[in-house]
């Protein structure tokens, strides 16, 4: 007796272990409160902000504006285990798409699942609060499939950005902030945008100078990004 009740015991733990690993539901972050916004938030901040490479786990953390819905699991991607590279890809009346890439640069197998978490930092260095909505713009598919990476190979999510876009007088977006899986630091990736004073300036991890990417995310813009899937 004692035994059929630990078998089934067993059995419950597992199933619950295996819900605890299924994938949030897709979420969105609406207009901002006023609430929300920094003290000068539309003023240019003439006294120095923190480098990327040196953001806390914290800092990072609060930066993003809605969490990834993948759990983290002992085989999730880390960020120490990929590059990110986010593209500018085309435009049509008003709605900018490019695109999120996670290419797995260790050794090992890593997965990603679901809608990556994302934030954006400004170039006068606020957070810049975005109407964020995990929705995919070109695959309308809801699917959240689990994507496994060997070395070398790499996973993407469709992005777009609409509304109210960033103009000359208005604060550019320089740092985006991906979250790969739920509970985990995020990690952040400068960008240029077209109206930055320091286009050209930014640089990767080898010290190559990044494109002007063509980002046109302001403190209102709307944004969306689409589950990882692979070609």
């Amino acid at each position: 007796m004692n035994r059929r009740l630990s078998v089934v015991a067993l059995a419950a733990a597992a199933l619950l272990a295996g819900c605890a690993d299924e994938p949030a539901v897709p979420r969105g972050v609406p207009e901002p409160h006023e609430s929300e916004f920094e003290y000068s938030w539309d003023e240019k901040n003439d006294e120095p902000y923190t480098a990327p490479e040196e953001l806390t786990a914290s800092e990072l953390t609060d930066l993003l504006r809605i969490y990834a819905t993948g759990a983290n699991t002992m085989a999730s991607c880390t960020p120490s285990q990929v590059d990110l590279e986010i593209q500018y890809m085309d435009a049509a009346m008003g709605h900018r798409f490019g695109r999120l890439t996670v290419t797995n640069t260790s050794a090992t197998d890593c997965t990603v699942q679901g809608y990556p978490g994302f934030g954006a930092r400004g170039e006068w260095g606020h957070k810049l609060l975005l109407k964020a909505e995990q929705s995919d713009p070109i695959d309308y598919s809801t699917d959240q499939p689990l994507v496994t990476l060997e070395p070398g190979e790499s996973a993407y999510s469709n992005v777009e950005w609409t509304g109210s876009l960033g103009g000359a007088e208005s604060e550019p977006i320089s740092l985006f902030i991906i979250q790969l899986a739920d509970a985990q630091i995020p990690i952040p990736r400068p960008v240029t945008s077209l109206y930055s004073q320091d286009a050209g300036n930014f640089v990767d991890a080898q010290g190559v100078p990044l494109p002007n990417t063509g980002f046109d995310i302001s403190m209102d813009t709307t944004v969306r990004m689409g589950p990882f899937r692979t070609d």
